[in-house]
């Protein structure tokens, strides 16, 4: 894909934005905060160490990468190519960037938690700390924190399909009339 005479680049998206804002504060919102919470609430009640919960979390986790991949893939591409959103998109400040590239976001985002969860099964993030007689595990924080994370962008993705299809109706009654 062409940008103003150069190639669109998912990095270059994510650091710097194409004329709007990096794809990077798109996860520094409040629900990261939320996730946080989360991960610090699972971590607190967590009984089990780091590398047994990862078992559990690691299969479920696979099977929602692998099928919003699949997802992503055919049925959003396709919207995304769709002559409707190039339309929207001439009008949009990141240009059809800002509609492809969170989706890829996403999808790296949980590839990223499996990755961590593939990790922590092996059982190398299961040392403890304790302060003031509250044992955790700072790494159960960022595992459930992760994981928030990913049902939350797992959702966004779904719900984002939906809101493109949407838009290709609106600007199709638009074309119409």
């Amino acid at each position: 894909m062409i940008n103003n005479g150069e190639w669109y680049s998912f990095w270059r998206w994510l650091f710097f934005g194409y004329g709007s804002k990096p794809g990077y504060a798109r996860l520094l919102t409040f629900w990261m905060l939320m996730d946080i919470l989360i991960g610090v609430i699972g971590a607190f009640f967590a009984t089990k160490p780091l590398s047994e919960i990862a078992i559990g979390v690691l299969v479920p986790l696979a099977g929602v990468f692998v099928g919003l991949s699949a997802t992503v893939s055919s049925g959003t591409q396709a919207i995304i190519s769709s002559r409707e959103i190039n339309i929207l998109a001439r009008f949009k400040d990141g240009g059809i960037a800002d509609y492809m590239y969170p989706f890829k976001l996403s999808i790296l985002f949980i590839f990223i938690s499996m990755s961590f969860w593939g990790i922590s099964a092996l059982g190398v993030f299961d040392s403890t700390l304790s302060i003031s007689c509250v044992k955790f595990n700072a790494f159960s924080i960022i595992g459930f924190s992760l994981t928030s994370s990913c049902i939350r962008l797992a959702w966004r993705c779904v719900s984002g399909g939906a809101d493109l299809v949407f838009a290709v109706f609106e600007v199709r009654n638009v074309g119409e009339k």
